[in-house]
């Protein structure tokens, strides 16, 4: 991996963990204490200054009720306009499975869709 392929993957995952602490509804304050990651690190890490661990990774993951493959999938091709579309449809379901997530019932919707949208991921990522 060359030095702008690593920065801009560190840049998205960066933005990730933000989006993701932000849709938990955690301050970094908060989302310190609910992962046992120091809130300096966790500003580091929000600020692509600091590459999360494997370990830190799963602690965030744990922590906002994301797929911990949507912080490490690095896709390096740009959007098209219909991928973009579905993206953000994506995003806003993942919103809604995160304000709903304390039922059984959506715990076994959100792993079904995790599922599918890492298997769509991989799909988009070897068809580029």
């Amino acid at each position: 991996m060359d030095d702008g392929t690593k920065e801009r993957a560190i840049k998205r995952t960066a933005r990730r963990i933000r989006l993701a602490r932000e849709m938990a509804g955690h301050s970094v304050e908060s989302f310190a204490e609910q992962t046992g990651i120091p809130g300096r690190t966790l500003i580091d890490m929000e600020r692509g200054e600091v590459w999360p661990s494997q370990m830190q990774l799963n602690q965030i993951a744990c922590a906002t009720g994301m797929p911990i493959f949507w912080f490490q999938i690095q896709d390096e091709s740009p959007l098209t306009a219909a991928a973009a579309e579905q993206n953000a449809k994506f995003v806003e379901c993942l919103l809604l499975l995160q304000s709903l997530r304390d039922t059984d019932a959506v715990a076994g919707l959100h792993l079904v869709l995790s599922a599918a949208a890492k298997e769509y991921l991989n799909d988009e990522g070897a068809a580029n």
